[in-house]
């Protein structure tokens, strides 16, 4: 939404809404859908930001294998436990607020997976890129945000909670439509009350 791809915001909180049932629950995504239908009457939504996203993400796929180690004094051992351990590490310093410290981590973990040194299943592979999606969210880096969630979906789409950070960043970019339309899916998927009133309360905006 913030991304101003409204068009897909607005199918990602629709989806949201379908997949939430509680009406309280679902107040957040209703308020986001909301702001995201009054952006659309204003302005249509720019059709260029799609393709560029196509162009980035096959940039980073044809990348992926010649980049250099990143972060080389984080030690991860080159394992899907090594992994999993990177990750519960990154997760240790989101909680204490060393957001930039987690982005490395999980970006280290990350780099482990793609480059083909640990080979592990795509749930965790997934929640990689959604976790550091979080840590973005937090720091305010909504494309990188948006990229990681969208990286998330492509490995598991049944990620919901990459598919809620992926409507919150695109809100904050002002893609609303694209917002719109994760929020709407997220509230489908959730019946968490505690999940749905933050996608409701997202879609009212």
């Amino acid at each position: 939404f913030e991304l101003g791809r409204h068009g897909g915001a607005l199918q990602d909180v629709e989806q949201v809404l379908k997949e939430l049932p509680d009406p309280s629950a679902n107040r957040e995504a209703a308020e986001l859908k909301d702001r995201i239908a009054e952006c659309l009457k204003q302005a249509q939504p720019p059709a260029v930001p799609e393709a560029k996203e196509t162009a980035v993400a096959g940039e980073v796929g044809s990348a992926k294998e010649e980049d250099p180690e990143p972060f080389p004094s984080i030690k991860v051992e080159f394992t899907s436990q090594g992994v999993e351990a990177a990750k519960n590490r990154a997760n240790a310093l989101f909680s204490t607020g060393s957001l930039d410290q987690s982005v490395s981590w999980f970006s280290k973990a990350i780099w482990v997976v793609q480059s083909k040194r640990a080979d592990v299943p795509s749930d965790l592979h997934s929640v990689l890129h959604s976790n550091r999606a979080f840590a973005y969210v937090k720091l305010k880096r909504w494309e990188e945000a948006e990229r990681d969630c969208s990286e998330a979906l492509l490995l598991n789409g049944k990620n919901t909670k990459a598919k809620y950070r992926r409507a919150l960043a695109r809100f904050e970019l002002g893609r609303h439509g694209e917002a719109l339309q994760d929020v709407e899916q997220v509230l489908q998927e959730l019946p968490d009350p505690g999940v749905n009133s933050a996608a409701a309360e997202l879609k009212e905006r």
